[in-house]
């Protein structure tokens, strides 16, 4: 479960990364009928906190990633879009569900898919839907969304998204003995009884955003949203290691619910710089309580080429059921040895690249931009990663 966190966490900070950057930069002429992107991605991670083994052991992770993302314009008021992807995962950490290194589990793969329909009405409304899946060996979700922004008027904008996601969490898809979902996946030591009645989970999240113009250099920008999850929230192959030395699996209520609320302020700084700064605050039933803040600076250095730094700082107190490896009750109700949910502060800082060129890739496609991504991460428990992307948008 740790690593879709990671692969669904690296997509929504790569995906407003991007429409951040897009939104910053000086007006440009309406996109043709059909535009391409193309993202290729690579991340690392380690650390000695990994939950499989009860929150302690190694947590090396890689991930390579592959998108495609097309959009058409049909007409002036109706568009088509779609994504495509592909992840290859190598997870140390998820091997120790069987004790047994290069075991099944060492390695993983990840399919996406997306298709979506926007319109414009005549008022300047922009109504957007789509619907997907993602799969996984021992996971399957159908990611549905929903969205309205409501026309522009003096200086300010209002949009309202709705998402959903229907997750089965049973093991057995992309393997090729069984090629079916077949069972929830537990330690191997703990497959002598069934630890959940469920093996599916609903989530939905609700945001709304406004924009307001400042002035004709500076943007403020609201967001909140609210998301619900109900279903099965533990992640079956959490091993538990109890004070009195007995195992058990992770145990989390079968609801959470998460508020979030953040600004963000873009500000055209002269004829060279753009400067996003943004901070967030998110609390949830689980008991964590979380402050974010970021600063992302871009400098033209000549016409068509943009490079800067961003950084972001993090912290977060720990959940009501977290504890360290040997530390929980055996006769408690909830309990998770996962880092996620442990009070930590973590810091980001990283480079960006955008260059706008004037010409073709392999002399037939135009190439609009090209986007280049790196960044080192650390959490205050040990655990860091480093990511590295390339995003090609052709025309």
């Amino acid at each position: 479960m740790k690593k879709k966190i990671i692969l669904i966490a690296l997509l929504s900070v790569w995906w407003k990364a991007h429409a951040q950057q897009k939104d910053s930069l000086p007006a440009t002429p309406l996109p043709d009928k059909t535009e391409i992107q193309a993202l290729w991605s690579y991340y690392t991670q380690d650390g000695d906190h990994s939950a499989v083994t009860g929150g302690t052991g190694t947590e090396k992770l890689q991930v390579q990633m592959a998108t495609l993302k097309g959009r058409h314009r049909m007409t002036p008021r109706k568009t088509i879009f779609w994504n495509a992807g592909c992840d290859f995962i190598t997870s140390a950490s998820t091997d120790n569900i069987d004790f047994v290194r290069s075991s099944a589990s060492y390695k993983d793969q990840r399919v996406t898919g997306m298709i979506g329909f926007s319109y414009t009405d005549r008022q300047q409304t922009e109504w957007q839907v789509s619907a997907g899946a993602s799969m996984e060996s021992d996971y399957l979700s159908y990611p549905v969304t929903a969205s309205v922004a409501l026309p522009k008027k003096k200086n300010h904008q209002w949009q309202f998204n709705a998402a959903f996601a229907f997750d089965d969490l049973r093991w057995g898809r992309l393997n090729p003995d069984y090629k079916r979902p077949v069972t929830v996946v537990y330690p191997k030591e703990l497959r002598y009884r069934q630890w959940y009645d469920t093996d599916r989970r609903t989530s939905g999240t609700f945001i709304a955003a406004h924009h307001q113009d400042i002035n004709a250099k500076t943007t403020l920008s609201l967001y909140g949203s609210l998301a619900l999850q109900q279903g099965l929230l533990s992640t079956p192959f959490h091993r538990i290691y109890f004070n009195n030395d007995s195992v058990a699996v992770e145990q989390l209520p079968s609801l959470r619910i998460k508020f979030a609320f953040s600004g963000e302020v873009r500000r055209f700084i002269g004829n060279h710089f753009i400067s996003k700064t943004s901070a967030g605050i998110y609390t949830d039933n689980f008991g964590i309580n979380a402050l974010s803040l970021e600063e992302d600076i871009s400098r033209k250095l000549r016409p068509g080429f943009y490079l800067g730094p961003f950084i972001r700082l993090y912290g977060q107190t720990a959940s009501l059921y977290f504890a360290k490896t040997g530390e929980h009750l055996p006769d408690e109700q909830h309990y998770t040895s996962d880092y996620d949910l442990s009070e930590f502060f973590s810091a980001q800082a990283g480079l960006s690249l955008q260059l706008y060129p004037a010409g073709k890739l392999f002399n037939l496609f135009p190439v609009s931009k090209i986007n280049f991504r790196g960044s080192y991460y650390q959490r205050s428990d040990g655990l860091h990663y480093l990511t590295t992307s390339l995003l090609l948008t052709l025309k």
